[in-house]
């Protein structure tokens, strides 16, 4: 969903709760895999998903996480309108990049030029990826071959992530998405880049009830900040 400003706002008013991930809390835990934004970023970095989630999963079992991994299933109806201009810019992204690379066919340039045409053609092809239903069920086969059990989401895996960590079925959450912290999931793990369980830099941990107190709220009036922030679903 993504919460309008909300990293930014925790590095402000809570500094304090932002800490590197001890991975030894989590031995013989189940630790909740929000996948597909993973899945993503490997795509946006030229790394096949399943090399990524194969190398995540094999340091998982080096520290003895259980991960959970959850699918997003189908979007919300709120959601809609944030989609289609997304798959718009999508397609514009996609043209501009074969505009650009029609100009270096084309065109006499000098070395710089090339090189800003080339640089701002994989930042067009970051912009525009996106998972198809073949890779994801690759990943599927991959997880179930490994013997990880994972789940599939009838709307967005947020809920789901949720309510299990809530429940104390999960320890945390692997995600890049804030938003969950609103949810009251009481802690989550965010990578910086495309990092894996073990990395001593590179993931940042959330602890719910420290940035409470640090910034001095209530889980509520953290809740209805968060909801004037705006996030994905609002113009």
């Amino acid at each position: 969903m993504g919460i309008r400003g909300l990293t930014g706002w925790i590095q402000w008013a809570a500094a304090k709760a932002l800490k590197q991930p001890n991975w030894s809390i989590f031995k013989g835990k189940r630790v909740g895999i929000d996948i597909l934004g993973f899945l993503y970023k490997a795509k946006a970095k030229g790394i096949h998903p399943v090399a990524y989630i194969a190398h995540l999963i094999a340091q998982c079992r080096i520290h003895s996480i259980q991960p959970i991994p959850i699918f997003d299933g189908k979007p919300p109806d709120e959601k809609r309108d944030i989609i289609r201009l997304r798959n718009e810019a999508r397609l514009k992204n996609d043209q501009k990049r074969k505009d650009l690379a029609d100009t270096l066919e084309t065109t006499d340039m000098t070395a710089d030029q090339k090189d800003h045409c080339a640089k701002e053609m994989l930042t067009l092809a970051a912009s525009s990826v996106y998972i198809t239903t073949d890779e994801r069920d690759e990943v599927k086969r991959f997880l179930y071959a490994c013997g990880v059990k994972f789940l599939n989401a009838n709307g967005e895996a947020d809920n789901v992530l949720a309510y299990l960590a809530k429940r104390g079925d999960l320890s945390a959450v692997m995600t890049n998405d804030m938003d969950l912290l609103t949810r009251g999931v009481p802690v989550l793990l965010v990578p910086s880049d495309l990092g894996v369980p073990g990395d001593t830099k590179g993931w940042v941990s959330y602890s719910l009830t420290d940035i409470l107190k640090e910034s001095g709220m209530i889980y509520t009036q953290f809740v209805e900040m968060c909801v004037l922030m705006g996030c994905d679903y609002t113009t």
